[in-house]
């Protein structure tokens, strides 16, 4: 498996996890009254992106670097 190939799952996984622990931050700081917090990060967004740029990469790759030079 590429490079590419296998960093799309372990974008995913990352970003499913940061949004996990913000939300739990963010369902016990309104438990206990206090505030969640000033920053708002959107990582379904940010992850989302990063899959995108890897997909593109990763069919280049595939299509265009491998099959001419045979890296």
């Amino acid at each position: 498996m590429c490079l590419f190939c296998a960093a799309i799952p372990a974008t995913v996984s990352v970003g499913a996890a940061a949004r996990g622990k913000i939300n739990e931050r963010r369902q016990r700081a309104e438990a206990d009254g206090s505030s969640t917090g000033k920053y708002n990060y959107p990582i379904a967004k940010i992850t989302l992106a990063l899959v995108a740029i890897l997909l593109v990469c990763a069919v280049t790759y595939h299509t265009v670097i491998w099959p001419r030079f045979g890296i």
